[in-house]
């Protein structure tokens, strides 16, 4: 028994698992609510239309531009010859870097107070804003002293035959403000956004404006105007292995969109040239600085041999030893060389070792001949330039300005230590040098001190006038440099795009709308099912063991859905008055083709191979659950399918507390009540056959008696039984729902056959487990099952055969 239990407990899970709503029967139920289906796509579609009605098309404008990575003045520099080695030419850009400077709020932004993009002015023609820009416009208006970040907006009203303005509708940074302004074109107007200047355009006359009378001004503070440019913009490489950029633009308004993108590449190339001038200015004032220091100290050594020679009356040194003096001059060229380059090495250590140069740029090509440190000094410069224009866009706590600034001082280190290697070097070189002058001066015995004294002044001087000859040679190169500064970028292609819009795309809306039209009523339908824990179809009932003899497909407006109609109108708070007798009709009609009864003789057949060949069993029960799955209508139509067959057929009407099938005799006074209790000996008395149906006997309930259950447990109902048995074919017992009421367990023993009754949208589910029990443990005689309420389009019916239209 245990294991007989187990196995069906799995049966029933089985059962549960299989009620899931699958593909097939979700589709039919799809099928069967076509009209919502209709309904919803045209209302998405009427949706998508009134959006594209209402929606500005956008258009799309692309520039092409080259960043160009070599040396921008090669062709320059082959020119000037040594102009080159001041460094100030060669430069290479980084694309990514590149990209980013120019989609920066401050380049954005530059471009947008050039162009006037911070305005807009629009007029709205039927349900469409359209934007005015260019030709379309007829008036420009600005507002002089509203504060730059916030935003304002007003009408203005154009009164074309005597030029005037009326100024409406006016909105600052704190919402709506009250106000009428008028005046005339040209004038100075007082508004509550403060001074307003309303000026007409050279298109103010043109035939195309002349149907614009109202247009709607808005100015964007900077920031609003900023993030609006930067959302219509897009800035991406053409290629990953060239340095070509596309710079995109996307706007109501293509004129506009093509001069927000000239202004933005004019105002980038202004500010690179801006940055890299930056270098030859600091160059420019080092070297001024250093022309006055030196020219003062080579007029005091001028001064100072002037004096000596007159005063000593020295004559020509280069009589006296013309070859002591050639070596000598030999060596101190190149001690005067190497005094140079150490001189500038000097300072320059000595220049970046002060805490309070660490921010300026180093002077480019200072004269030293090391080739690493000149090439240092230039990488230098370049990260000093990248670091103060990324302080210049953000600050000095930027992640990107920090680590700069951490290359900065390990670059400064690793500079100050070159230079320290090159003075050692230096030092040794001159040291050499000097030995190999004073071997030269021994030689020269006989020369005077003043000689000596004379060569050394005249040593200085001859240093200090080459430094200043080179550095009056520097400053020109880099006044050259200056001149000759290039832009970094070349357009490839101008500011252009397709004449169509770019969106909205009315195909792909359309499209959306369609597919979203569809789906709302499929997901609502899907949320719907899949949320019901009632029974839907016989695919539900298909894992109990119980006999299943059918399925009736529901009735439409008849008896049939009396119980549905009944709990329709209490959801809406309708009450039916009391005593009201619903009209009952049965459906099953001799010769008649339609659903109900084809689906009926389905289940006849399947009762009369259940009942077999014994004709002792006549008695059929019909029960369920829960109530309103249709006992009383299964009851008497399947009554009447086995009459029409021939059979003589009784219907008793045990639910004493309903009598629902009493209706469809009339509901008479006098019933089964009256014989149960001992009122009325002959069932005859009491006896009614329904209109149309001769072969069908009722037996109506009677008048509503006060102990139901008692009544039952009456020897007067077997005796009933016995008496109806050797009258009838078959005996229908219409009983009550047996979980509210112990009626029907009590009527059960004198059933041959139980039918129960499970109805499709009204038994739950979870339910199913118990009539499960209730078959495998035998509570009543021959029991099965029959599904009742499954609606046509779900069970099959309603097509094929010519079922749905034939009566």
């Amino acid at each position: 028994m245990v294991t007989e239990n187990l196995e069906n407990n799995n049966n029933v899970a089985a059962a549960e698992e299989s009620s899931a709503l699958n593909l097939q029967d979700f589709f039919k139920l799809c099928l069967s609510q076509w009209r919502w289906f209709v309904f919803s796509v045209a209302a998405a579609l009427a949706l998508a239309m009134l959006y594209l009605a209402m929606a500005a098309p956008k258009f799309s404008r692309t520039a092409s531009l080259l960043i160009k990575e070599d040396d921008n003045t090669s062709s320059i520099s082959s020119q000037l010859g040594s102009l080159s080695d001041l460094g100030v030419f060669s430069s290479t850009s980084n694309v990514t870097n590149e990209m980013v400077a120019i989609q920066s709020p401050s380049t954005i932004l530059e471009a947008i107070r050039r162009a006037d993009l911070n305005m807009d002015y629009s007029t709205r023609k039927f349900l469409r804003r359209v934007s005015l820009y260019g030709p379309n416009l007829p008036i420009t208006a600005k507002v002089l002293d509203y504060p730059d970040n916030d935003n304002c907006s007003f009408a203005v009203d154009l009164n074309r035959k005597n030029n005037t303005v009326t100024l409406t509708k006016f909105r600052d940074s704190q919402g709506k403000v009250e106000g009428e302004v008028t005046g005339t074109l040209g004038d100075t107007l007082s508004t509550p956004v403060g001074q307003v200047v309303i000026t007409p355009t050279q298109y103010y006359t043109s035939p195309k404006n002349e149907g614009t009378s109202r247009i709607n001004v808005t100015r964007f503070g900077s920031p609003a105007a900023i993030d609006a440019w930067q959302h219509r913009m897009k800035v991406e490489l053409a290629d990953k292995d060239a340095s070509v950029i596309n710079i995109t633009c996307t706007d109501v308004n293509t004129l506009r969109a093509e001069d927000f993108l000239r202004t933005l590449i004019a105002a980038y190339n202004e500010d690179w040239v801006r940055d890299k001038n930056q270098v030859a200015t600091a160059t420019s004032q080092f070297i001024n600085d250093r022309l006055g220091v030196i020219e003062q100290e080579l007029g005091n050594v001028d001064t100072d041999i002037s004096s000596f020679k007159s005063s000593n009356l020295i004559p020509d040194l280069a009589a006296v030893s013309k070859m002591a003096l050639e070596e000598g001059q030999q060596a101190a060229a190149q001690v005067l060389a190497l005094n140079n380059e150490l001189y500038m090495a000097r300072y320059i250590r000595s220049f970046l070792a002060d805490s309070r140069n660490s921010g300026q740029l180093l002077p480019a090509n200072p004269g030293i001949t090391n080739a690493s440190i000149e090439k240092q000094l230039a990488e230098y410069n370049d990260r000093m330039l990248q670091r103060n224009s990324l302080v210049a866009n953000s600050s000095t706590s930027n992640p990107l300005v920090v680590d700069l600034d951490h290359s900065l001082e390990a670059s400064r280190a690793s500079i100050i230590s070159s230079i320290d290697n090159q003075i050692n070097a230096l030092n040794t070189q001159i040291r050499a040098f000097r030995g190999s002058e004073a071997e030269s001066r021994s030689q020269i015995a006989s020369n005077p001190n003043q000689a000596k004294y004379l060569l050394s002044v005249e040593r200085q001087q001859k240093v200090k006038e080459a430094l200043y000859l080179f550095l009056l040679q520097k400053r020109e190169e880099n006044e050259l440099s200056q001149a000759f500064t290039a832009y970094n970028t070349r357009v490839l292609t101008p500011p252009m795009g397709k004449s169509g819009p770019v969106a909205p795309v009315s195909m792909n809306i359309m499209l959306i709308a369609f597919v979203v039209g569809l789906l709302f009523p499929a997901a609502v339908l899907f949320l719907r099912e899949s949320f019901n824990t009632y029974v839907r179809t016989r695919s539900d009932l298909d894992h109990l063991t119980a006999p299943i003899l059918g399925e009736i497909p529901m009735a439409g407006s008849t008896s049939h859905g009396k119980t549905r109609l009944t709990k329709l109108l209490r959801k809406f708070g309708i009450k039916r008055k009391a005593g009201t007798v619903d009209k009952a009709e049965i459906m099953v009609r001799e010769g008649s083709r339609n659903v109900i009864n084809e689906a009926f003789r389905v289940v006849r057949s399947n009762l009369e191979f259940i009942l077999g060949n014994n004709s002792d069993n006549k008695v059929i029960m019909i029960t369920s659950i829960n109530p309103g799955s249709g006992k009383t209508f299964i009851s008497a139509n399947l009554a009447a399918s086995f009459a029409v067959k021939g059979k003589k057929v009784c219907v008793i009407d045990l639910d004493l507390r309903k009598g629902t099938l009493s209706r469809y005799v009339g509901s008479p006074t006098n019933g089964v009540v009256d014989i149960l209790n001992g009122s009325v000996s002959d069932w005859r008395k009491v006896a009614r056959t329904p209109n149309g149906q001769s072969g069908v006997t009722i037996l109506s309930m009677g008048s509503l008696p006060p102990n139901p259950s008692e009544l039952l447990y009456s020897p007067h109902l077997k005796a009933l039984l016995d008496e109806l048995r050797k009258e009838f074919d078959l005996i229908f017992l219409d009983c009550a729902p047996m979980n509210l009421v112990a009626d029907t367990s009590i009527i059960a023993p004198y059933a041959d056959l139980t039918i129960f009754l499970v109805r499709s949208g009204v038994l739950d589910r979870r339910f199913l487990v118990n009539i499960e029990r209730m078959y495998t443990e035998q509570k009543f005689n021959h029991m099965s099952v029959l599904l009742n309420g499954v609606p046509s389009t779900v069970a099959g019916y309603g097509y094929g055969y010519g079922y749905g239209s034939k009566k």
